[in-house]
């Protein structure tokens, strides 16, 4: 795999130095053009009245939701993006691309990498931005409101009472980044053939937004790699997807527990004909320790489906997924939700969209364990209305 990955480096580079030999070419310098997104929700959410003090693993206080956080809310998301390529003389195009969060957050530049690209070498890419088997992921997306990751999870809509991560581990995803969000790397993607494309990345640690030295204190030297089919038969659009992923352990825990490595598979697969899509994801979180005592270990998949006719569309999703969270507690954070959801296009780049959406999270252990471990259990449901924009 690293000769493959290095060949298409060295090749690549090639090309690029013969791009720039021709001085009198007609290549031009790159210019960045601004474009991205910005969303804004008004969202009910009517959560579980339990809990005990405590405040181990959630929010500080009370593990009260209903009392924690507030019914009725205003939430947002966006980021702005900095873009601009080149195509040099032989052909092949370079560019960069850097992502800023469009509010206050502790990861204010949310991407930035470089890119080369070429119809027949593929596309190389290097800086900080997600592996190959994220790039390459088929989702379970519905018409404007996600449950995988997406809106429902980035905008906090009802508290997460267990110690796992939504993000991080299966509890709250299909797409099995696994502590690496955004860590530098090195991807490289081949151009598809027949139907069938390849991508693989390297991460020499999980750590985003730094040139400090490399340190074991995160995960590291990490390998993943993905393959993606897509035709068309009848009318009907098929896609598959199947994707691999390992890395070192954090050090100081690698000889605490033979699970400390990262180590994840997924595959998900979409139908589509006509203004119908059908969908779905499963991902197995072999192995894998966020801390001491807590793992990120086990399993999710989700199921939607979704139509759209001219400015409108609507889809329906459910997700179930578990994690094993604190180790010496027997069983698993369980998480259940369900969406239906919809949107209306106003005009480009501008969607209405809304949705009810349920939720059901049971905590690992007894209720003198979770009350030792700062867990609860919370359910509920909820509802939003928004605009999404585009620019």
């Amino acid at each position: 795999m690293k000769k493959t990955l290095y060949g298409t480096t060295a090749l690549v580079a090639a090309g690029v130095a013969m791009g720039g030999a021709s001085p009198a070419g007609a290549a031009e310098k790159i210019t960045l053009g601004v474009s991205g997104y910005m969303q804004y929700f008004l969202l009910y959410a009517d959560q579980s009245d339990v809990g005990q003090a405590g405040a181990t693993n959630v929010t500080a206080g009370l593990i009260n939701p209903q009392s924690n956080q507030a019914d009725l809310d205003v939430k947002n998301n966006g980021e702005i993006w900095f873009k601009g390529s080149t195509k040099l003389d032989n052909g092949i195009s370079i560019g960069v691309d850097v992502q800023f969060e469009s509010f206050q957050s502790g990861d204010q530049v949310d991407e930035q990498y470089m890119w080369i690209s070429s119809p027949s070498l593929g596309r190389l890419i290097v800086g900080d931005e997600n592996g190959a088997t994220y790039l390459m992921h088929i989702w379970t997306l519905g018409q404007g409101v996600h449950i995988d990751t997406g809106t429902i999870g980035s905008v906090a809509a009802y508290q997460n009472t267990s110690g796992s991560t939504f993000f991080n581990s299966p509890l709250g995803n299909t797409q099995g980044r696994a502590l690496d969000n955004d860590s530098a790397k090195i991807t490289y993607i081949s151009p598809r053939v027949f139907g069938l494309q390849a991508g693989v990345s390297y991460t020499p640690r999980f750590t985003q937004d730094t040139n400090s030295a490399l340190t074991t204190g995160a995960p590291s030297n990490g390998w993943e790699g993905a393959l993606q089919y897509k035709t068309e038969i009848e009318g009907i659009g098929v896609g598959v997807m199947g994707g691999y992923k390992y890395a070192d352990g954090i050090a100081a825990l690698e000889t605490a527990s033979a699970d400390a490595d990262i180590q994840n598979w997924k595959v998900a697969a979409e139908l589509t004909y006509a203004g119908f899509r059908v969908s779905g994801g499963y991902l197995n979180q072999v192995s894998g320790l966020n801390a001491a005592n807590n793992s990120i270990k086990g399993h999710s998949w989700i199921l939607g489906a979704a139509y759209s006719a001219g400015p409108w569309g609507a889809g329906i999703a459910y997700f179930d997924g578990e994690s094993e969270d604190v180790v010496s507690t027997a069983g698993s954070d369980e998480h259940d939700k369900w969406i239906v959801e919809g949107r209306y296009t106003l005009g480009p780049g501008i969607n209405l969209v809304g949705g009810v959406f349920g939720f059901d999270i049971d905590a690992e252990g007894t209720v003198a364990q979770q009350d030792a471990n700062g867990e609860a259990d919370n359910d509920g449901w909820g509802a939003t209305v928004g605009v999404k924009m585009s620019f």
